[in-house]
């Protein structure tokens, strides 16, 4: 049996910070972080005995900021996500 799963990721605008709030303990630079989305593919074969499997994450291989931080010193650090991966599974049931 073939199948096929296609999974589209959507993050909206945001914010590094909830400085002004009284939660917020660490004051700093507030942020605006663009959004960004991802695409992710998953394809394979399977029966009763055997699957296989090709995933591919990060189809379009975009590179999104995903938060910015200067907690722990002058300079901005930004984290992004994971770039393109391709993961090829194989399994035998017994």
């Amino acid at each position: 049996d073939p199948y096929i799963k296609i999974d589209y990721n959507y993050v909206g605008h945001s914010v590094n910070s909830i400085q002004g709030l009284g939660a917020a303990a660490l004051k700093g630079e507030v942020i605006l972080q663009d959004s960004y989305h991802t695409t992710d593919l998953k394809f394979g074969l399977q029966n009763d005995v055997w699957q296989a499997s090709l995933a591919i994450e990060n189809l379009d291989n975009k590179r999104a900021k995903q938060f910015y931080s200067s907690r722990w010193g002058p300079e901005t650090r930004v984290s992004v996500n994971k770039p393109r991966t391709a993961t090829l599974s194989l399994r035998y049931y017994f």
